[in-house]
């Protein structure tokens, strides 16, 4: 097994930017952990924020199927199933606001509290990831509502770029899902009341 895997082009600017962005939350988590160290969380994280994460992990589930279909060959279903993780996702945002919403009704302000700040911040951040992300699944879908014919989706289909580009969607939505759930348990241990 070689040392070092070959990627594509495309892959590898992927992976170099999912590392930059993995670095930016440790950073962010690492100044959080200094930063309240003096001073204990007062923030309860919003409840919405589990249903955002349920939701976000759902939208994983229903575009791991839109692949499996789209390698089998059922195009109903794969175009089903990104429809489906578009609008998991765009309910996963909704979810958020309303968390921020909840959030600011308590009077949780960055302005007042330290960690309420931190929870802005790492929940910004992973949402403007996550509208990168819902920018892409749009373009899958539409994509695949233009080859609605089984000929014209199965060319589309075997394409090695549609391929990659499929590919690299499905590594970056991955990496949100687990960015997220990692960012919301760490929240969760340094907020528990």
């Amino acid at each position: 097994m070689p040392l070092f895997r070959r990627y594509e082009p495309y892959q590898l600017m992927l992976v170099l930017a999912l590392g930059g962005s993995l670095l930016t939350f440790g950073f962010l988590l690492l100044a959080y952990l200094l930063r309240t160290q003096a001073q204990p969380a007062e923030v309860a994280l919003p409840r919405m924020f589990w249903f955002s994460t349920a939701l976000m992990l759902l939208s994983s589930g229903s575009l791991y199927s839109a692949t499996r279909a789209l390698h089998n060959e059922h195009f109903l279903n794969y175009r089903l199933m990104l429809a489906l993780t578009l609008l998991l996702g765009i309910g996963f945002l909704m979810m958020q606001l309303l968390g921020w919403s909840e959030m600011l009704r308590r009077g949780q302000t960055a302005d007042r509290n330290v960690a309420a700040a931190f929870v802005y911040v790492l929940s910004g951040l992973h949402l403007f990831h996550l509208l990168i992300g819902l920018f892409f699944l749009g373009k899958a879908l539409w994509d695949a509502l233009l080859h609605r014919r089984y000929t014209d989706a199965y060319v589309f289909s075997i394409n090695p770029s549609n391929q990659a580009r499929m590919n690299l969607l499905v590594l970056f939505w991955h990496f949100l899902d687990a960015l997220w759930v990692l960012v919301f348990l760490f929240l969760l241990y340094h907020h528990r009341q």
